[in-house]
């Protein structure tokens, strides 16, 4: 039968890492460390007869117990807000500043080229969508929303009168990767551009606006062009690629911009994260595409030569690979021109 000594020996060498303990009590474990692996055994026995306040003993364990088990609760609540804090807000990242300097007048204009066939396509297509009006309900108006109306009887929801906003058309703003990787695709990526430029010449109702970017850490070089006759000040790459800081530049410009807008980011795929953002460079960007379509902004992604796992981790099902004018043909004319579609249409319901 085992005695009441060795349980508590037991118990002591059990729970000796608890942090909350008494003077007496730590001086026992260090005694009862000592007993344990001293080769004096004739000391052992002679200590093993010393009288002992087991009861007191006990309690105290059972104290540091409970203290014990206090702070272990009280260190899991705090790692469970740590946690919480490090999974949720990607917003954080929002704070994180960069420094934004316009180089356009700096870099030099190496041409650009047509694809005529496509862009006479694309002007057919754009000029089909064209025209759509987005419909509001307020307390004033000219015409009024009979199922807007019954149901005002339930919800009190004077807003029952038909409004159109005026059409202040659609802004294609394109954010272009001019980082050292589009070497080989720079090109490619600006004659796409130039042909989008040439495609809404004759669709009034749509304006293309378009931002060039390359960084290196914190600073964001950016060169700008609105006007088919400067894109070939495009055709230009250097360093690497925060995507994440030309896409938060165009949040902020498209803010500026009336009627609607439709985000096209032309890119291998690849962007790079500084120190603040780290590892979480795809999830920032992802986080950044989707803010923009909680904004009521169309979102397409144009990948060249591009990496597909990195795409679809940024743009979700939104985008399509152009490695060539062949596949440019088709991806443009029948997917990008449907999601514009899909896009203007959800808008004006």
């Amino acid at each position: 039968m085992t005695s009441q000594y060795d349980r508590v020996l037991k118990l002591l060498n059990k729970n000796k890492n608890i942090p909350t303990l008494d003077n007496e009590i730590k001086k026992l474990y260090e005694r009862f460390d000592k007993m344990v692996n001293s080769s004096d055994h004739n000391q052992f026995q002679e200590d093993r007869k010393s009288k002992l306040d087991f009861k007191n003993i006990d309690k105290k364990l059972e104290q540091g117990k409970k203290n014990y088990k206090l702070q272990l609760a009280d260190l899991k609540e705090k790692f469970g807000k740590q946690i919480k804090v490090r999974v949720d807000p990607l917003s954080i990242l929002d704070k994180v500043k960069y420094y934004s300097e316009d180089i356009t007048k700096n870099v030099d204009d190496n041409g650009y080229n047509i694809d005529k066939q496509l862009s006479h396509k694309l002007t057919s297509k754009f000029k089909q969508l064209k025209g759509k009006h987005i419909v509001t309900l307020e307390d004033e108006g000219s015409e009024i929303d009979i199922q807007a109306c019954i149901d005002s009887r339930i919800t009190f929801n004077q807003n029952v009168f038909k409004n159109e906003e005026k059409d202040q058309g659609l802004t294609f703003y394109i954010v272009l990767d001019q980082s050292g990787s589009m070497r080989s695709r720079i090109r490619h990526a600006v004659n796409i551009i130039s042909t989008l430029y040439k495609s809404v010449e004759q669709v009034k109702e749509i304006k293309i606006k378009c931002l060039g970017f390359h960084g290196y850490d914190l600073k964001l070089f950016t060169t700008r062009v609105n006007k088919l006759k400067d894109v070939g000040k495009l055709c230009n790459y250097d360093n690497t690629t925060p995507t994440h800081y030309a896409i938060r530049e165009a949040i902020e410009d498209m803010k500026k911009i009336a009627g609607q807008k439709f985000l096209i980011v032309i890119t291998d795929g690849q962007p790079n994260g500084d120190h603040p953002i780290g590892d979480r460079v795809y999830e920032y960007n992802k986080y950044l595409i989707n803010k923009i379509r909680k904004m009521n902004i169309g979102v397409f992604g144009i990948g060249i030569q591009n990496y597909e796992a990195s795409m679809e981790n940024i743009f979700g099902n939104d985008y399509v690979s152009c490695n060539d004018m062949s596949d440019t043909k088709e991806n443009l004319t029948r997917i990008f021109v449907e999601k514009v579609r899909i896009f203007l249409e959800g808008r004006s319901n």
